[in-house]
């Protein structure tokens, strides 16, 4: 026969931990699971999504939600109503744990619904145990304050409802408390009292395992801790939830006493003699909250916007600065580049105005020397003209009378003079020699002078 753990209690009250620790020591879960989110539960969930889904459904039919702080009306509903739900429970039985021989399910919803799975699991033929985790009711009221924004009186009452009918529905059945406090200290004891108190036999846990188990249940994901002492000390609280939580975590310990079970009776009927006007409180605080989640969300919306306007200023801010910076490393360079041209330009200007002194200073040394040149040329020329006109007025020179014939002597060949090459050599002529000198003189006075010119 298989064998079904189901884990019934409130919400934010460590089923999850649980179920996840029974799976790594052995036991199945379902096939279809919800992911856990950062949200929520970063550990998972570990319940089966067709399941949450039916739950869901049938509290809507019923008129109810999980924190809704009446009772469900199971008998409000139509026979055909509650036939539809348990056959479908069935099936996803079936298709979510097949034949697996232990295997654990829950949903904190089943709190409110037990005795409907309880018939779905009779019809399986699967023998049905019950684990009922307990976590202090102000942590579990910090929690959903926390994750729904529900008002901590709420959830204190409808912690109350949860673990108030989840109790008296499991009575009969083999049934055992556990505490999450104690599950997280040790859960080593926890799992041998969990399999002695369902009469099972404790799976063989390895190192491994214990390895694995320990990392799941880290101190860091525990993140309200207010102590049972500040369960039974606070004003705020209700005797309800104190005398309550003071049996069930008796409980968790394994001391029951006599009368527990009545006194519990009793807590639960005037829960339900209370419920309409904390019912009406609800609704409106409910209402309340929905205005005052309405307005933290535009809050929010506003501060994200402002948040990125701050950003985008900074933002500016920023490139102004850096804008700044390279306009300022510009304007230095820059500075530093005029100052340097100007240097240069100054340089330059200085060595322009020295060759230019230099130019005019021997500028002004060629004109002088051209000037002595060109009176010097005068003076020769003057000269010149003087000499060529006293060569012109000379007379030519008389002609020189022949020898006389010498006697005819014997015939001989004389041998022909030398060629003279150079005419300087040539005998000059008595009527030419002078003046041609003297003009030849001239033109060679002139292009001297001439030369001098163009070279100055």
């Amino acid at each position: 026969m298989q064998t079904c753990i189901i884990i019934l209690s409130m919400h934010r009250s460590g089923s999850s931990a649980l179920a996840r620790v029974l799976n790594l020591i052995g036991f199945a879960l379902p096939r279809t699971l919800i992911p856990g989110n950062q949200k929520d539960n970063d550990l998972g969930f570990w319940e089966s999504q067709p399941l949450v889904d039916l739950d869901d459904a049938y509290l809507k039919a019923a008129g109810s939600h999980w924190y809704d702080l009446a009772p469900v009306g199971l008998d409000l509903v139509s026979d055909e109503a509650r036939e539809a739900f348990v056959g479908k429970a069935v099936e996803i039985i079936g298709s979510e744990v097949g034949e697996a021989p232990f295997f654990v399910m829950k949903d904190p919803r089943m709190s409110l619904l037990f005795p409907l799975w309880r018939e779905a699991l009779q019809r399986s033929g699967i023998r049905t145990l019950c684990v009922l985790p307990v976590r202090n009711p102000l942590d579990v009221a910090e929690s959903l304050h926390a994750r729904n924004r529900i008002l901590r009186g709420e959830a204190l009452v409808s912690w109350l409802r949860f673990v108030l009918t989840a109790e008296r529905d499991t009575r009969g059945l083999p049934r055992v408390y556990v505490h999450y406090d104690d599950l997280v200290a040790d859960w080593r004891s926890v799992t041998r009292r969990l399999a002695s108190g369902l009469d099972i036999q404790p799976p063989e846990i390895s190192e491994a395992v214990a390895h694995r188990v320990d990392g799941f249940l880290s101190a860091k994901w525990r993140h309200h801790l207010a102590g049972d002492a500040a369960v039974f000390e606070d004003a705020l609280t209700g005797p309800s939830v104190k005398d309550t939580y003071r049996i069930l975590r008796r409980w968790c310990a394994g001391a029951r006493r006599d009368g527990d079970e009545a006194e519990l009776d009793a807590i639960l009927r005037r829960l339900d003699e209370a419920t309409p006007i904390f019912r009406k409180l609800a609704v409106e605080s409910r209402e309340l909250s929905v205005e005052a989640r309405a307005l933290n969300r535009d809050r929010a919306k506003l501060e994200s916007e402002l948040r990125e306007h701050r950003e985008a200023i900074e933002t500016m801010r920023t490139e102004r600065d850096a804008a700044r910076t390279r306009l300022e490393a510009l304007t230095t360079a820059a500075d530093d580049r005029v100052a340097r041209l100007e240097q240069d330009r100054r340089r330059h200007v200085a060595a322009l105005e020295s060759d230019l002194a230099a130019l005019a200073r021997r500028a002004d040394e060629d004109r002088t020397s051209l000037r002595d040149a060109r009176e010097a040329l005068a003076r020769l020329s003057a000269e010149v003209s003087a000499r060529i006109e006293t060569y012109a007025r000379r007379p030519p020179p008389a002609p020189a009378e022949a020898p006389a014939a010498p006697p005819r002597a014997a015939k001989t060949v004389a041998p022909p003079p030398p060629k003279v090459e150079d005419s300087a050599a040539r005998p000059a002529n008595p009527t030419r020699g002078p003046r041609l000198s003297a003009r030849r003189a001239v033109r060679n006075l002139r292009t001297l002078g001439r030369r001098w010119i163009i070279r100055s």
